[in-house]
């Protein structure tokens, strides 16, 4: 009888030692999938204020850069960084890192001040306005040719002076080409988007170029509209009309003709032989229907007027953040 207690005893004894067992297992593993998710959690952090910091350093030496990243490489994660423009002149900078399936997102209100505002190349001579080239439509793209200075220049930012005719026009955008205006593209602007194109007064459009395009010196290059859908295919749908401010020819003597002095004004009657019109941009040239009718080798009509445009290279800024928060961890 003794005997069957003391069985019984051991064997609760060990049911009991092995319950404790199992449930000291159970809280270590818990303990240990705690521990890793808490990682997670900070590693996620981490890696959105790696993204944020890597975009307020890139601020400081490209202060027109809003293109932002999209799914980088970090650590054990990525992020995912985007740049806006606000209405009282701050940049929000929004960064989201992802570990696993945790994300974290941290926000950032700047002020970049640069140290250049002042373009590199620039006519601005321009007083006109209107639609020399029907862009965007189905008669090709609009373009604008300028030449180099003595020094090699990196071009961040491009502005022109334009407005749209309608709501309907298409987005647009701009390439930087070498050669002609069907040459080598060394550089593709962000999007416009038709929102962006003012339709009051012709405004600087910013046409932001990242990387910079590097321009040797004492050559010309060419810059060149185009829309989304293209102006140069008739069947595209292209619709709108780009309205930019342009300077007008001027005039110039070739030979000996005659004057208006010739019956008593003496200013010079420009509708003689002697005269000629010329571009009042003497380093470049203004284009229409560039790749007209789908044609990609087409260089376009040459007018004798030529578009006010800035020419921006890199520059250096500083950064001031303003406001920085974070958002609550999300799993997904």
């Amino acid at each position: 009888m003794k005997k069957g207690i003391a069985l019984i005893s051991v064997v609760m004894i060990v049911m009991i030692l092995t319950l404790m067992g199992l449930a000291f297992l159970n809280m270590s593993g818990l303990e240990n999938i705690l521990s890793k998710r808490q990682n997670f959690y900070l590693k996620a952090l981490n890696i959105a204020e790696a993204g944020l910091e890597r975009a307020l350093w890139k601020l400081t030496k490209q202060p027109n850069w809003r293109s932002g990243w999209n799914n980088i490489s970090f650590d054990d994660g990525y992020y995912k960084v985007t740049l806006s423009d606000q209405s009282d002149g701050t940049i929000l900078i929004i960064s989201t890192g992802y570990c696993k399936n945790i994300s974290k997102t941290v926000k950032a209100t700047v002020r970049v001040s640069s140290s250049s505002s002042s373009p590199s190349i620039s006519f601005t001579l321009g007083t006109s306005l209107g639609n020399l080239g029907d862009f965007p439509g189905s008669y090709g793209d609009i373009g604008q040719s300028f030449t180099t200075g003595s020094s090699q220049i990196k071009v961040a930012r491009v502005e022109m002076q334009i407005k749209k005719d309608n709501p309907n026009v298409s987005d647009i955008y701009m390439t930087i080409r070498s050669g002609s205006t069907v040459g080598q593209i060394l550089g593709t602007s962000n999007i416009i988007p038709n929102s962006q194109i003012p339709s009051g007064n012709a405004l600087w459009i910013s046409f932001n170029f990242d990387p910079p395009v590097l321009l040797q010196p004492n050559t010309k290059y060419y810059l060149r509209l185009s829309s989304i859908p293209p102006s140069t295919n008739p069947y595209s749908g292209a619709q709108g009309k780009i309205h930019l401010v342009y300077a007008n020819p001027s005039y110039r003597r070739v030979g000996g003709g005659h004057t208006s002095s010739d019956i008593g004004d003496g200013l010079p009657s420009y509708d003689e032989p002697g005269f000629v019109e010329v571009s009042p941009y003497v380093y470049g040239e203004a284009y229409r229907y560039i790749g007209r009718n789908n044609n990609p080798s087409y260089p376009g009509e040459v007018l004798n007027h030529d578009f006010n445009f800035r020419i921006f290279s890199t520059s250096s800024g500083s950064v001031n953040i303003i406001n920085w928060t974070e958002e609550p961890y999300n799993n997904f």
